[in-house]
């Protein structure tokens, strides 16, 4: 498991000395979309210097190994066909004995190679909102929930940091306000955490709660996740605390209500 992220000091954002044309950068962009890995893994290695302080160097890195890092196979096997396989079947008896269909083949190592030189290199552009998400999607991908889990910790810090000052490049948009925009998307990867159970992710889950509510006291996300998290691993003292501080932001809050009456009824059990 990665270490978590403590960020005690943030070097302020430096001038980039030698900013990618955007001919360069949207020429890059297709040429992952059109899988000429090669052409885009000469680009890499001959500019990692110069461009060693740019963001989009880091954009196309990202998508570059994430498209060439999950591949599609065509495979021939024995087992029972999934949903979208053809059926193979005994020309005597009739019965599937196998599949023809699909199958992600996903090389872990270069996505997560990726993932570190990127995180390395964010010092020179902490406020790229784009990249830190980016990140995060990419991680969970490959169920890294532990690059998931000190990604958003560091979103979170980093956001009193700047002021909640992002920027985003020119690959999708920021819709609306940044700090609104920000904590709703953190809590919509945290929410996504719920779905996937287990002790990583509930680590990196119980991890962004933490510091959701040491860095933004008033807003009731992560209250209410720990709040959560205790009631279904039947830490009822913890739920109850929680759930308790999440009710005082928000006395109308029907999610938090409704978990609140089932930790009454499953302490009296």
């Amino acid at each position: 498991m990665l270490p978590k992220v403590i960020l005690t000091m943030l070097i302020l954002f430096p001038s980039i000395a030698t900013a990618m044309d955007v001919a360069i950068f949207q020429g890059m962009i297709e040429k992952i979309d059109k899988k000429d890995f090669i052409a885009v893994e000469e680009f890499l290695e001959k500019n990692r210097t110069e461009y060693l302080r740019d963001p989009e160097y880091y954009v196309i890195l990202l998508n570059y190994s994430f498209a060439k890092g999950n591949k599609n196979d065509l495979v021939v096997a024995r087992g029972e066909p999934q949903e979208g396989d053809l059926e193979i079947r005994d020309k005597e008896s009739g019965e599937v004995v196998g599949f023809i269909g699909n199958r992600l083949n996903q090389n872990v190592e270069l996505i997560v190679n990726s993932i570190t030189e990127t995180q390395k290199a964010q010092t020179y552009f902490n406020n790229r909102l784009d990249i830190h998400f980016g990140i995060v999607h990419i991680a969970s991908q490959i169920k890294r929930w532990d690059i998931v889990g000190s990604q958003l910790v560091k979103i979170l810090k980093i956001s009193k940091v700047n002021n909640n000052e992002w920027k985003w490049g020119s690959i999708n948009s920021m819709d609306g306000e940044p700090k609104k925009y920000m904590l709703e998307n953190v809590q919509a990867r945290v929410s996504d955490l719920f779905h996937v159970g287990g002790e990583d992710a509930d680590s990196a889950l119980e991890a962004v709660s933490k510091t959701m509510t040491i860095e933004y006291p008033d807003v009731i996300y992560g209250y209410s996740n720990l709040g959560v998290l205790y009631l279904a691993n039947k830490k009822y003292d913890l739920a109850e605390k929680y759930l308790n501080q999440a009710i005082a932001i928000d006395p109308k809050d029907e999610i938090v209500i409704g978990n609140l009456n089932i930790l009454k009824e499953r302490k009296k059990q």
